[in-house]
Order: C-alpha cells, then sequence, then structure tokens
C-alpha cells in the first residue's frame, strides 16, 4: 500500500510540476521577447518553447517584440515559426502594432 501511495503521489507532483513550468516558459519567453533579450529567447525556442504562446489577451512574443521595435527578437520569431498575422483579442497583428509607432525595420520583417 504505501508503494502505491508513494507512485501516486509522486506522480501528481511531477504532473503539476510539468504544469508550472509550461506557464513560466511562457511567461518567459514574453517577457523576454519584451526586453529585448535575445539570448533567453533564442534559448527558451531552441529548448521546444512555442513561439505562438499567447498571454491572457492573446498577446504573442512576436506582438511584444515588435511593438518595442526589437528587430532582431521579430526576426528570430519569424524564423522559427511564429505566426505573423496572428491577431489580439481586439485583433491587432503584430505588423499593426510595429506601424502604429513607425519601426520601420520590424514593419519590413513582418
Amino acid at each position: 500500500m504505501y508503494k502505491k501511495t508513494l507512485f501516486f503521489f509522486l506522480l501528481i507532483t511531477s504532473f503539476f510540476a510539468s504544469i508550472t513550468y509550461a506557464e513560466e516558459s511562457v511567461n518567459y519567453l514574453l517577457t523576454a521577447a519584451s526586453k529585448g533579450d535575445i539570448e533567453t529567447v533564442s534559448a527558451i525556442l531552441e529548448s521546444g518553447g512555442n513561439p505562438n504562446t499567447k498571454d491572457e489577451d492573446g498577446v504573442t512574443a512576436l506582438m511584444y517584440a515588435a511593438r518595442k521595435d526589437m528587430d532582431k527578437i521579430v526576426a528570430l520569431l519569424i524564423k522559427k515559426g511564429a505566426a505573423v498575422n496572428a491577431t489580439e483579442n481586439n485583433g491587432w497583428t503584430a505588423l499593426m502594432f510595429a506601424a502604429k509607432k513607425n519601426y520601420v525595420r520590424s514593419v519590413q520583417l513582418l
């Protein structure tokens, strides 16, 4: 009985740990893209991070990078498969965010 209980506990613990890690990796990717931290963005994507993850408002890492003119991150995310035409909850795309602020390089990439 003890072994079954221990096994169940370890199984549940590892399940919740993986959920927590997945949520944290989303936040790290979005934060890194917003701050221009290309090394972290690259590391997350290389380790299997999804370039199309969204926050609660539907904003993707590409949108965060585009609205702050992080053109190197925009290029990296596109190269890694970020959906250029994805929209956030209000219908805005990464291109719209970049164009609004006249970020020419990001607009050209998008």
